[in-house]
């Protein structure tokens, strides 16, 4: 695999794929923040309103930052930035759990760049995130059950089924209890996965 190819983590906590680049937000990401989060049809598999105005994305965005100061540090949010055009096109999240090393994952991509393969890309590079910088043991993500492109990308990147969760979130836009299917990926599978790939490549 060529050097170009892999992901690199700095010191920044800015991830690198050959496509994008996952970085920490910043205040003059509200504008084009607002333009992902107010499409319905991204927030549509998950317990979120759509945003309504640039003022809650700033709340929003503000909040993140004051977040990442913490002592520990529990939330790790990051804008999904294309490379190839400086453009900001989602967001991802760990939410950690040091006691167990373990953390939930998600992500959100704006509606033009679903079904490119954005969503795999950015969501292995979370993983090998959590598991070789924070040293976690357990990464998990959960999604509707009528969520297909969530379980596709869930799937391409190793994690495991391990069950339904029931009626376990209330969706703020019906008021409707939704069930959710839970996956997660331990860091020996991982590598396992990350080993079979740079195999793979040579």
């Amino acid at each position: 695999m060529k050097e170009e190819e892999r992901t690199q983590f700095t010191r920044e906590l800015k991830i690198i794929t050959p496509r994008l680049l996952i970085r920490e937000f910043k205040m003059d990401d509200v504008d084009s923040y607002f333009q992902v989060f107010s499409d319905p049809d991204v927030v549509r598999y998950v317990p979120w309103r759509p945003h309504a105005s640039i003022q809650e994305t700033s709340r929003f965005i503000s909040r993140i930052i004051a977040d990442r100061n913490r002592q520990p540090r529990t939330n790790y949010e990051f804008a999904i930035e294309l490379r190839s055009e400086s453009r900001l096109i989602g967001y991802t999240i760990l939410q950690v759990n040091f006691k167990n090393r373990s953390a939930e994952r998600g992500i959100f991509l704006r509606k033009s760049e679903w079904n490119k393969g954005l969503a795999t890309e950015a969501q292995s590079a979370i993983l090998g995130f959590g598991f070789k910088r924070l040293g976690l043991h357990r990464i998990w993500a959960t999604c509707y059950p009528n969520n297909s492109s969530s379980i596709r990308v869930i799937e391409k990147t190793g994690m495991k089924y391990e069950g339904l969760l029931r009626e376990n979130v209330l969706d703020p836009k019906n008021q409707i209890y939704e069930s959710s299917l839970l996956f997660s990926i331990l860091k020996d599978e991982w590598e396992e996965l990350e080993n079979k790939n740079t195999t793979n490549n040579y």
